[in-house]
């Protein structure tokens, strides 16, 4: 996929396919892909699907939340998702690989409709095939069908009103105004008892989440952060990368920061499964946004961050442009916002009293579980409606 900005997008459907099917061979999952069609489905149970390799930290979430209106749930998700560990802590829900084409198949069609409640938590398959259009006809009975919509332009692309009731798409967060949905569920319900978040006292710890590309981080607005406050003699911090090093602007970026002499300040990461992210998490005292207004303005209404998703989900305190602080109703007291320098919003995280730290997280937190409330009651209702 290369050269996918040039290529037809039947080939790339194509070579979507083939590469799907190449990894469920080379792994071996084509076994347990046929399996799922002959167990039982449990009573009262949802099947949420996902196809891609991505949007795998939504899952963790909406399992919690259907075992919370005592609905059983199973997975149907791509290799990749089982093996990043998404489910996280949950243990005893069943997880099942699959190739997408074969949800076509007659028996994977009968299979779909044992189930109670279908949750598609990706419409999309690589941008390029709607998952919906796949099942064709089959989609299962129109009022058991939910959906996540993750972007404004999924309503046009998809023609998803033709296949899910509109009282049965969610997008993540109530602040996106551009997407034409009326409920949300943010998916920021993790499992298990969490740790009480201390700060670091020898070092901060910032962290930075996500893609490593110009399309959805400012790593040069970073670099230029550490840069300057290194020239002013600051030391007592670090800044923790998660993300595929692969791309070229990541390889880019990494010898930026060694020309300029801050590579000691970095720690690469790479791409983390699911397990080593949450600890990550909460071992840091700060969470790098890196959006930038010029460069990602569809961040405003659009689509959400997973950045901000992991801010309330794990009550990290995000520092964040102002632009993109609406997604924090209360922003001035959970959040460090900034609106041109990054640096000096850095330098308040650093210097800032145990005290006023804890404030922000006590802040951050129950705003965390009213969003929680709200999209559990959302549910419900679509579930009733």
């Amino acid at each position: 996929l290369i050269f996918d900005k040039y290529a037809p997008k039947w080939l790339i459907r194509q070579a979507i396919m083939i590469d799907n099917l190449r990894g469920f061979i080379k792994k071996k999952y084509l076994k347990n892909v046929f399996n799922f069609t002959r167990t039982k489905t449990p009573d009262n149970c949802v099947l949420i699907i996902e196809c891609n390799q991505y949007h795998g930290v939504t899952l963790q979430s909406l399992v919690c939340y259907f075992h919370r209106l005592g609905i059983n749930v199973e997975l149907l998700v791509h290799p990749a998702i089982i093996e990043s560990q998404a489910l996280g802590a949950l243990r005893g829900v069943k997880c099942w690989p699959i190739w997408y084409k074969l949800l076509c198949l007659k028996k994977y069609q009968s299979k779909l409709d044992s189930y109670d409640y279908i949750f598609v938590n990706t419409s999309n398959i690589y941008k390029y095939e709607n998952l919906l259009h796949s099942l064709g006809k089959r989609v299962p009975r129109k009022n058991n069908v939910f959906a996540y919509v993750h972007a404004a332009d999924e309503m046009q692309r998809n023609s998803i009103y033709d296949y899910i009731d509109r009282k049965r798409l969610f997008k993540l967060s109530s602040m996106l105004g551009e997407i034409d949905v009326e409920n949300f569920i943010s998916p920021i319900l993790f499992y298990g008892n969490k740790p009480k978040r201390k700060r670091n006292t020898e070092k901060t710890r910032f962290i930075s989440v996500g893609n490593i590309r110009t399309k959805t981080k400012d790593m040069d607005l970073l670099l230029h952060a550490v840069s300057l406050l290194a020239s002013q003699g600051e030391k007592s911090f670090e800044v923790n990368i998660v993300g595929d090093l692969g791309s070229s602007y990541a390889r880019k970026i990494r010898k930026k920061a060694k020309t300029l002499g801050i590579a000691d300040f970095f720690i690469w990461h790479g791409s983390v499964d699911y397990i080593k992210l949450e600890e990550l998490c909460f071992s840091c005292d700060f969470i790098l946004s890196l959006l930038n207004e010029k460069l990602h303005s569809d961040y405003i209404d659009k689509k959400t961050s997973g950045t901000n998703l992991l801010a309330y989900g794990y009550c990290i305190p995000p520092i964040i442009e102002h632009s993109f602080s609406k997604f924090f109703p209360s922003a001035e007291k959970c959040t460090i916002s900034y609106e041109t320098c990054l640096a000096t919003a850095m330098k308040e995280a650093i210097d800032m009293s145990a005290e006023r730290y804890d404030s922000l997280v006590v802040c951050i937190d129950a705003m965390a579980k009213q969003q929680q409330e709200e999209s559990l009651a959302n549910l419900k209702k679509a579930i009733a409606f």
